[in-house]
């Protein structure tokens, strides 16, 4: 069985929902029927963690999203997200470990299996 995202359906129906109480039914008739309950109540407890303001009205079943204030957000982002890992090759050892350096000029062994 393929794995159903469920976040991003989660976010949409809170955000279109603001300062209203949105039950668990709810976002499971905008899933697939194939979707779980559980993964539902996972995405709201994840989005809760990374600081997303919603209100447990009723514990599993129903949640109101405050405001779509957002700061609580940028303050845990990762300001390196999107950044691409750059290495330069700089040889070969006697073992065939290959050496590489990143952009801030740290060496690293890279060991072929």
């Amino acid at each position: 069985m393929a794995r159903i995202p469920t976040r991003p359906t989660v976010v949409e129906v809170l955000s279109n929902n603001v300062g209203k109480v949105v039950t668990l039914r709810d976002i499971m008739l905008r899933l697939p029927a194939e979707a779980q309950e559980s993964s539902v109540r996972n995405a709201v407890r994840k989005l809760m963690d990374l600081g997303m303001n919603i209100t447990v009205l009723s514990a599993g079943n129903s949640w109101r999203l405050e405001s779509l204030d957002t700061s609580g957000f940028t303050q845990r982002a990762n300001p390196d997200a999107g950044k691409a890992l750059v290495f330069e090759f700089v040889g070969v050892q006697e073992d065939g470990t290959r050496v590489v350096r990143d952009t801030d000029g740290k060496l690293y062994d890279l060991v072929p299996k």
